[in-house]
């Protein structure tokens, strides 16, 4: 008689049929296709794995996964309790077979995808539906890769999370989308007074050690046409450009866009833009706007309750050559439609400037101007026409 290898001997296995969890909702899970296994029965110490496959809803899946006190599991980001969706999941679950077993003694692998996802609400504005996710576990990470669209609007989704005692900094995730006119409009924010054509973005979720998560945004700019609204800065599209910017939400439920910096071939500029609870820009602060390399300003305004901008801008230098009409004039540029959305009815401006470069060798000392601009109809109605300017030094030629 051939006697069998010893290898072959000391290994055992288990199969089992199915088993299914059920909520008081009626939502179910389905745990199937279950194996047990370990290498050697004899040992002190036997290595067992347990593998099954998992499929039905989505909340009870993650309810039955978040509750399970095994190691990198604990690790895990804690998932929204209200998903709904399907999933279907394979896992292979590590577990020595001993007495008196602990979580940290159990390791799960894995592979799960998640479809026809939805969360709801989110930031009590963004409706988070159609969502197809996949999530690939190991010992030491959580990648997760899909996509979801962000009230109607296609978006693409990807993460991955460091698991483990030893972790360290975690990576952040990445939400990525290619904006529109109209997928602005659908999204809420109504900036298409500013900017008109396609925008990628970026917005990354980054864990901070003690807190919530921080918001940073990144926009590409280059293909958009853009005109800052107070300034009446204009970019065409196809000059490059770029805006960074930190999201906070600050308790008057406003939405405050920190260290926002806008970079281009002829602009400079960090500062604060606070947008209010009906999506639309209330207040800006830049201290330290910087025009064509010379021009030094500091700029702010407030929008008012009867949708008029109160805007201060003062300065050591500005260069007038080719950004003087530009600065002071608020409203639509020529090239700009002048019923866009999201733009207000006018602004009362307030400048005043030390030292005014024009043409010809001329400059301009101690400029003080007031000025106030209903939202232009026409041509004529946007041209430079301030109504009071103060020069007390004689222009120098």
């Amino acid at each position: 008689m051939t006697p069998v290898p010893a290898s072959r001997a000391a290994r055992s296995g288990l199969g089992g049929k199915a088993a299914e969890t059920t909520l008081a909702d009626g939502q179910r899970l389905a745990i199937k296709d279950v194996s047990v296994q370990t290498d050697n029965v004899m040992a002190e110490r036997p290595n067992g794995q347990i593998s099954l496959t998992a499929s039905g809803d989505l909340a009870p899946f993650l309810e039955t996964v978040q509750s399970l006190p095994i190691r990198n599991l604990r690790d895990a980001p804690k998932l929204p309790k209200a998903g709904e969706g399907k999933v279907d999941a394979h896992f292979d679950i590590k577990v020595p077979f001993i007495p008196n077993v602990s979580g940290d003694d159990i390791s799960v692998s894995g592979k799960a995808r998640i479809t026809d996802g939805r969360f709801g609400k989110v930031a009590g504005r963004f409706d988070v539906q159609g969502f197809t996710l996949n999530l690939d576990l190991t010992d030491t990470t959580l990648d997760a890769k899909g996509d979801l669209l962000v009230n109607g609007v296609p978006a693409k989704i990807a993460g991955q999370r460091l698991l483990g005692p030893k972790a360290g900094q975690q990576p952040p995730i990445k939400i990525m989308a290619k904006l529109d006119d109209a997928d602005r409009t659908q999204l809420g924010l109504d900036i298409n007074d500013i900017v008109q054509g396609v925008v990628p973005i970026e917005v990354l979720l980054e864990p901070a050690a003690n807190g919530p998560l921080a918001v940073k945004l990144h926009a590409d700019l280059t293909f958009a046409d853009m005109t800052l609204d107070h300034l009446q800065w204009h970019k065409a599209a196809g000059r490059t450009a770029s805006v960074d910017a930190e999201i906070v939400s600050n308790p008057n439920h406003d939405t405050e866009l920190q260290r926002f910096k806008i970079s281009s071939d002829d602009i400079a500029a960090e500062g604060k833009i606070v947008v209010g609870s009906d999506n639309k820009i209330k207040q800006f602060e830049f201290p330290n706007l910087m025009l064509n390399v010379v021009s030094r300003l500091d700029v702010k305004g407030s929008r008012g309750k009867d949708d008029m901008w109160s805007i201060d801008a003062s300065g050591k230098t500005f260069d007038g050559r080719n950004f003087f009409r530009s600065l002071f004039n608020v409203g639509n540029g020529p090239d700009r439609k002048g019923n866009a959305p999201g733009a207000a009815k006018g602004a009362r401006v307030n400048v005043q400037i030390d030292n005014v470069i024009g043409g010809y060798d001329v400059s301009l000392r101690n400029l003080k101007m007031r000025r106030s601009t209903p939202k232009a109809h026409s041509t004529a109605a946007r041209r430079f026409r301030p109504k009071s300017i103060r020069v007390p030094e004689r222009a120098a030629c």
